[in-house]
């Protein structure tokens, strides 16, 4: 189920995606660097219920499809 959940396919990447006030906040901090985005999930995670591992997974993916900051080493996190 992982290897399928982190292939992103071309039906993923055409479709319109708005992005919400939290997904921008996180392309934001993924831009300054993996310590702010990691310090914004921890600091937010009861709220969004967000998971590092599984957020840099979504960055990829949408960098993958052109959208957002560059990907974030595996081993940066």
């Amino acid at each position: 189920r992982l290897a399928a959940e982190s292939t992103t396919t071309a039906a993923e990447c055409r479709s319109d995606v708005s992005l919400g006030r939290v997904e921008r906040q996180l392309f934001d901090k993924a831009a300054q660097g993996i310590r702010p985005l990691v310090q914004f999930i921890q600091r937010t995670r009861m709220i969004y219920q967000l998971d590092v591992m599984e957020t840099v997974a979504w960055l990829d993916r949408q960098r993958a499809c052109g959208r957002g900051p560059a990907s974030l080493a595996a081993n940066d996190v």
